[in-house]
């Protein structure tokens, strides 16, 4: 009963950690990015991950957590040796670590926080739009990193609340969804439009496939892509009739630079012929300041390369792929949907090891591995179901009583 306890109180002091290391982001990149709100964020980081292994301790299909925690840490010290400058640093291990523990509280507890990530995801998403049309530049928005952040910032906040939707198993709104589109349209950034076009899609789908009436289901769908329709070339329209051209709008970026960025492919050519330059590069890999001062490669899964090595970088890919894979396999479409829109923004920008976003990647992989999922059953069958059972146990243990008599 004591450890039961121990256990209880982890997840709670956990789940509030978990709370305040996603506001604190919130407030870190939109209001102020002073040194003490970093501090406080990674004291409160260090809570929650205190907890997510102290829970991972007393559950058996969570202990190999700690092989991978190994394995990062074993990784990071063989690159950190082997690079004359260093792709990561300590400060940068221990984020992952702390993402890994956080992951794991939010692998038990991410249901309770629905209602509060609704409210963090609508203020941040209207926080934003104020911001815009008050005439702040998009390139202004943000205080700790560029503008391509804002849609990684505002799908933070909202796979938090789809997935704690998901486990609780509680009907979700569409408008955040479309709001995210808005805020991505707005800011101009390419990825984030295409991204949160594609999430606002498929979210109203998953929403209409929960309706009962089939009839009914096929009519909202037959509407809402007419809707859909109509919306882009009213859209089009609408921004050629007010500016009298697409460049200088929300498009622009499109209209300019096209679909494919150039320069993020030149930055991948060369990092990868500093990596087959030699085997210790190929191993350990090059280093990242000589491609860029930053030394962000604007791509995640090379960023884990980047700072572990080719072989951490093989045994990640694979637990995605395997992860996903699960996933599929046991039909759990929704979650596996909110996992590929996190990894194709990885795609295009550093979001994961150094990246905020790391805590989904482990909490996504842990859920379909693991196969832990608290979601909580509702339903008249399940309730008539668990009328039976008691009627059942109750006759059961009238039977048994009447053989003693």
């Amino acid at each position: 009963m004591r450890i039961k306890s121990k256990i209880i109180i982890s997840k709670m002091t956990g789940c509030m950690a978990v709370f305040l290391t996603f506001f604190l982001t919130g407030v870190i990149f939109l209001y102020n990015d002073s040194h003490l709100f970093f501090l406080l964020r990674l004291g409160v980081m260090f809570l929650g991950a205190v907890c997510g292994y102290y829970i991972c301790l007393n559950k058996k299909k969570c202990r190999n957590i700690f092989i991978i925690s190994l394995a990062f840490v074993c990784s990071w010290i063989c690159c950190f040796v082997t690079q004359n400058v260093p792709n990561s640093s300590p400060v940068d291990l221990i984020y992952t670590l702390f993402y890994i523990g956080i992951s794991i509280v939010m692998l038990f507890n991410i249901r309770h926080l629905k209602i509060c990530s609704l409210i963090m995801s609508l203020i941040v998403m209207l926080y934003i739009l104020y911001k815009l049309f008050i005439g702040v530049h998009f390139t202004n928005i943000l205080t700790a990193t560029s503008q391509n952040y804002i849609s990684v910032l505002i799908l933070f906040f909202l796979l938090l609340y789809y997935s704690s939707c998901y486990e609780a198993n509680d009907t979700f709104f569409v408008f955040p969804s479309y709001l995210f589109f808005v805020c991505c349209l707005m800011a101009q950034g390419r990825s984030g439009i295409v991204l949160s076009a594609i999430f606002s899609i498929v979210i109203t789908f998953f929403k209409i496939k929960n309706i009962e009436n089939k009839l009914f289901r096929k009519f909202l769908k037959v509407i809402i892509v007419v809707l859909l329709v109509f919306m882009v070339f009213y859209l089009f329209s609408t921004i050629k009739r007010l500016k009298g051209d697409l460049n200088g709008t929300y498009l622009a970026r499109f209209t300019n630079k096209g679909t494919v960025d150039s320069a993020r492919i030149v930055i991948w050519k060369d990092y990868f012929a500093n990596n087959f330059a030699s085997l210790n590069n190929f191993l350990f890999s090059s280093e990242t300041v000589l491609i860029r001062d930053d030394g962000n490669l604007h791509n995640s899964f090379f960023m884990c390369y980047a700072g572990y090595g080719f072989f951490m970088f093989v045994f990640m890919m694979s637990l995605i792929i395997y992860a996903v894979f699960c996933g599929i396999k046991k039909k759990n479409y929704f979650m596996v949907f909110l996992f590929i829109t996190l990894l194709l923004r990885a795609l295009t920008d550093k979001i994961f090891f150094q990246g905020y976003c790391e805590v989904f990647l482990y909490y996504y992989i842990f859920y379909f591995i693991i196969n832990r999922s608290n979601r909580i059953k509702k339903g008249k069958n399940d309730a008539n179901n668990r009328i039976l059972l008691y009627l059942y146990n109750s006759i059961s243990n009238n039977n048994s009583n009447c053989d003693g008599v």
